[in-house]
């Protein structure tokens, strides 16, 4: 894995004028973030070796790079789920690139099911604690010891960003909730009596991602934040839940999001 990143890394690091303060990964139906946060395009995914370019609608798989509100950042418009990776380290390689590049921090974005009854669609929310239900992690760093044998995931996200995301979205009269999202496998979207096992679960929202690439980033020595959009609502559906809805649920947050980042990438600059 290290060798795999290290290459793209050394691809990469000739177009990015600066080293980034943070790197985003943006989730289904955020694929025009990266612009809006006045970001230009270095390098598809495709183009360079190891990755596996990004098949869900709604993710572009475009590396972007640039300044947001005076910080270097870059950020990777889309990702690979481990339902179409054809290895499972393809879901965490964005972050092991990060790594390489000597990026401190990585913002992990995605689109989520709301399972809180207070949850409306459009609305964000920080998470602040997880649930893995895929069974799965990507490849981690080889155990150095009996130390090692495990990833203590306790402090998986960052303490000091999240007061940052906190205390920016209070600023910015940005509605941010707080709670803990559960990761399933995909693609499929969720029978009624999983929301009903998920909710007493302690989730408060469900997706297909991000936790992969929070365990490589933690592994890694990385700072991370994860917001998600909350794309529809699990427990208050108005018809079946489709793709479509989340994407276009996704494009209606798009302002709120763009302008937390900003708030949040400027306070790291300072």
């Amino acid at each position: 894995m290290s060798g795999k990143a290290a290459e793209i890394a050394e691809r990469i690091a000739p177009v990015l004028r600066e080293k980034p303060l943070a790197a985003i990964v943006s989730g289904s139906g955020q694929s025009r973030l990266g612009r809006r946060l006045g970001l230009k395009p270095i390098a598809a995914m495709s183009a360079l070796p190891h990755f596996h370019r990004p098949t869900v609608a709604g993710h572009s798989g475009e590396i972007m790079a640039g300044r947001i509100s005076g910080a270097p950042a870059m950020l990777f418009a889309g990702r690979c789920h481990f339902y179409e990776a054809p290895e499972p380290e393809q879901v965490s390689l964005a972050v092991r690139v990060c790594a390489a590049l000597g990026v401190p921090r990585v913002i992990l974005l995605n689109s989520a099911g709301g399972l809180n009854a207070a949850f409306e669609p459009g609305e964000l929310m920080l998470i602040t604690d997880s649930v893995n239900l895929q069974f799965r992690t990507p490849p981690l760093s080889q155990p150095q010891g009996h130390e090692r044998a495990g990833l203590n995931l306790c402090d998986m996200f960052s303490l000091e960003l999240i007061h940052i995301a906190r205390e920016q979205a209070l600023q910015a009269k940005i509605r941010l909730h707080e709670g803990t999202y559960v990761a399933m496998p995909g693609p499929a979207y969720e029978t009624r009596a999983d929301i009903e096992m998920l909710r007493m679960a302690s989730g408060d929202a469900v997706g297909m991602s991000t936790l992969p690439e929070a365990y490589a980033a933690h592994d890694a020595g990385l700072q991370t934040l994860a917001i998600s959009v909350i794309t529809n609502s699990c427990v208050r559906p108005a018809a079946e839940t489709t793709h479509a809805e989340v994407l276009q649920n996704a494009a209606h947050a798009e302002d709120n999001l763009a302008r937390l980042l900003r708030a949040i990438l400027k306070k790291l600059a300072q």
